[in-house]
């Protein structure tokens, strides 16, 4: 769990004389600069109904006492173990690199995943893990403040990430947006993994100002074109909807085999937008533990059909503030038929199978034992 302020109510800041309490010269609420930042905390499970505190034992309870966001637990060397990839808000953002024996170590800097391309921190909200040029490793997407770039950091085999936000086109549309929730996920069908975000600002005080900036917010949907390369989708339906969004959550709502997604707005009603693209085939693995958690959190699968091999992780929490469907959802193109299906379990195990028809949910049980 990512801490954000530790704020002492019996010591605000003060308005008048806090730097950090204006946002262009207009008056609004302070922070986070300027206010101490709240620890991090990491629960562990002890399978008796109980958890243990242990994130100081564990190494990730940010004792410079950053501001913690958004956060996704993701496999990103391809070691078998679960690393930790937490987004921070104005300072940067951590990478913890799974030991193997119950600790992790930061190497966000060293591995290029900190700041970005010009060495600057930067105010991340929302983040996600995805394979979105399909070499096997998963990439790292987080959404930042108005004024800034969300940033795309490719996954270099698992030897570091480089910002590839300017040549993959995320970078320039998103500037005048507050970005928030957001998500890899594949919404044409068609075997590679689009971005979705969804947009808000804080301040409404810049209604009216001059500074092309709006309080309520269209989202954003950015269609991966192939190539490492994405095109921002300008919808009829994105373009009229404008509110003051936060988390976006996504799956099939109604069956169809296309994702749809619930976008959490604030002082608002929810917006439900129900995916009416053409696209190609697909499948959802719907995966359950048993000697692993019921669950499957953390489990992998990759699917092979026809030229593309895809990769897809049941993860408990990303975007922001936000749990979308466990079951994994993979576009296949044309493809009418999966080749192949490996499932790696928590623990390690190992499960295949083959020739499995497209355009259907499978239910894929645990089998076997855990290895020791």
């Amino acid at each position: 769990m990512s801490g954000y302020v530790d704020l002492d109510l019996n010591n605000l800041p003060d308005p008048g004389t806090n730097q950090y309490c204006r946002y262009r010269g207009l008056p609004v609420n302070c922070g986070p600069r300027g206010l101490k930042g709240a620890r991090d905390y990491l629960y562990h499970n002890n399978r008796n109904g109980t958890f243990t505190e242990v994130s100081a034992k564990a190494g990730v309870d940010d004792k410079p006492g950053y501001y913690g966001m958004g956060c996704v637990w993701s496999d990103l060397d391809n070691d078998g173990l679960i690393d930790l990839y937490v987004a921070n808000d104005s300072t940067p953002n951590y990478l913890y690199h799974n030991n193997g024996n119950g600790t992790f170590t930061d190497i966000a800097f060293d591995m290029g995943a900190a700041v970005n391309e010009d060495g600057r921190e930067q105010a991340s909200m929302g983040v996600d893990a995805g394979d979105y040029d399909g070499d096997g490793y998963f990439d790292l997407f987080t959404t930042n403040f108005v004024d800034d770039y969300s940033t795309l950091y490719h996954n270099d085999a698992g030897k570091g990430f480089s910002d590839v936000s300017n040549p993959a086109g995320v970078a320039a549309p998103g500037w005048n947006f507050l970005k928030w929730g957001t998500g890899f996920v594949d919404f044409d069908n068609d075997g590679r993994p689009d971005i979705f975000v969804a947009n808000g600002h804080i301040y409404p005080e810049i209604e009216g100002k001059g500074f092309g900036q709006t309080f309520g917010q269209r989202n954003q949907l950015f269609e991966n074109t192939g190539n490492g390369l994405f095109v921002e989708v300008r919808e009829d339906t994105l373009e009229k909807i404008a509110k003051v969004s936060r988390g976006a959550a996504f799956a099939d709502l109604d069956g169809d085999g296309r994702v749809d997604i619930v976008v959490n707005n604030l002082d608002d009603r929810p917006t439900v937008l129900l995916n009416k693209s053409t696209g190609g085939n697909w499948i959802e693995l719907k995966l359950v533990g048993h000697t692993a958690n019921k669950d499957a959190i953390g489990a992998r699968a990759t699917i092979v059909a026809g030229d593309k091999k895809q990769v897809a992780e049941v993860r408990a929490g990303h975007s922001y503030l936000s749990q979308s469907d466990l079951k994994l959802h993979f576009g296949l193109g044309n493809a009418k038929s999966i080749d192949s299906i490996e499932i790696r379990w928590p623990g390690g195990g190992i499960q295949k199978m083959s020739g499995v028809p497209a355009n259907q949910v499978l239910k894929i049980e645990e089998q076997g034992t855990r290895p020791r």
